[in-house]
């Protein structure tokens, strides 16, 4: 008797909460593209307009955005962020790290590579890559 009493109606409460719990720590489908540099306040001088009129990608302005710990952490928060949590990401610049490992048979360049995935490791990470003529 007790066990049926337990089963049908302490269990329905407890499936109820989990779901509740579930779909509100659950990710939603946002993906996000990670650009290999992009521009950084905390360069000496690039917090003026004129660079930002200027958007010359070339200048010491646009520097790489995870290649230090503190550049992911940035981007971690950025994923994190409540209400807009993204599950994947198309990050950037992967492929010339790749390559250049593989064309001098070093794999001591990917350290940053392998601390994204690591660091990552709840989303799906794709690398974006393009070939271009240009």
């Amino acid at each position: 008797m007790l066990m049926i009493l337990y089963i049908l109606l302490i269990m329905p409460m407890i499936c109820k909460i989990c779901v509740v719990l579930f779909e509100a720590h659950a990710r939603k489908q946002y993906s996000m593209y990670v650009w290999t540099t992009g521009f950084d306040v905390d360069v000496p001088n690039c917090n003026s307009t004129d660079v930002l009129r200027a958007w010359n990608t070339s200048t010491e302005c646009f520097t790489h955005t995870w290649d230090t710990a503190t550049k992911r952490e940035w981007l971690w928060d950025t994923v994190n962020n409540p209400g807009r949590e993204v599950s994947r990401i198309f990050v950037s610049g992967m492929k010339t790290a790749l390559q250049a490992a593989f064309d001098n048979s070093n794999c001591d360049g990917l350290e940053n590579i392998k601390a994204l995935m690591e660091e990552g490791h709840t989303l799906v990470i794709w690398s974006a890559f393009a070939i271009s003529t240009r």
